[in-house]
């Protein structure tokens, strides 16, 4: 168990390379729903499967050889989806505490502001 938390070139490369392939296919989705008449979609698409299927030949080619293609893609999200899960309590706590600091800052005092409020004054 101790022995898969020792940093190699091989596990930080594999891991790399997951996360290129879980970004990868997270954009790949983006284009499809995010899709527009006006867009050039072909280009981007094209370039993004390209990237992908070479990130996907280099983890199959250098790091999982022994491995096929499609569990190579499964780990690379399953991996991802759990880095991000394990990364959700800190990007909570510093969400909270941004939104907590812009709750509590007070407003500067603006002078156009207080010009338009005597200017409403009907007394």
């Amino acid at each position: 168990m101790g022995n898969n938390l020792i940093l190699t070139i091989s596990n930080i490369s594999n891991s790399f390379m997951e996360g290129l392939i879980f970004i990868y296919i997270l954009f790949i989705v983006h284009l499809i729903f995010s899709y527009h008449p006006h867009h050039r979609l072909i280009p981007l698409f094209a370039l993004t499967i390209l990237f992908l299927l070479l990130a996907i030949t280099l983890n199959y080619l250098f790091i999982n050889s022994d491995v096929k293609i499609l569990d190579i893609i499964l780990d690379s999200v399953a991996n991802s989806l759990l880095s991000v899960l394990y990364l959700l309590p800190i990007i909570f706590l510093m969400s909270t505490f941004m939104i907590l600091k812009l709750t509590f800052r007070s407003r500067p005092k603006d002078p156009l502001l207080d010009l338009l409020e005597s200017n409403l004054n009907f007394d």
